[in-house]
């Protein structure tokens, strides 16, 4: 993975990573503080993982561009689905569940540019918001 654009960049997805903990998100991998041997003048951040991110909190509501996946957990489809609803955003959204009949409403109601369903392993850019259990 290459540098985020600029040192401004970095110094806004890292300050937006502690926001997020500070908030309540669990930081599952973190990637600020990277150092790239003979590149020390880069903008690097790892890929970062932050879980049990709060629905109303600052990374559920703010675009990142960054290498920054914010998991959101819901109880229920139609929870999931009004937390959906609420971004100004709506690029992608996935979710995971055992449960035929909630895969099918979260396909046919889900206001998303780019939806999955069971997605593991290499997404094609479907990030996992929501995660359920059927």
């Amino acid at each position: 993975m290459g540098p985020v654009i600029s040192r401004e960049s970095k110094t806004r997805i890292e300050g937006l990573i502690a926001r997020g903990k500070s908030e309540g998100a669990s930081v599952v991998l973190d990637g600020r503080g990277t150092k790239v041997p003979n590149h020390g003048q880069g903008n690097f951040i790892k890929p970062t993982v932050l879980e049990n991110v709060p629905p109303g909190g600052e990374l559920s509501k703010t675009e990142i561009f960054g290498p920054v996946l914010s998991l959101v957990h819901a109880e229920t489809v139609d929870e999931a689905l009004d937390l959906l609803s609420q971004s100004l955003y709506g690029n992608a959204a996935s979710i995971f569940t055992s449960s035929g009949a909630a895969a099918r409403k979260f396909r046919y109601e889900v206001q998303a540019g780019n939806f999955g369903v069971n997605i593991y392993g290499r997404t094609y850019g479907l990030l996992p918001l929501q995660w359920l259990e059927g």
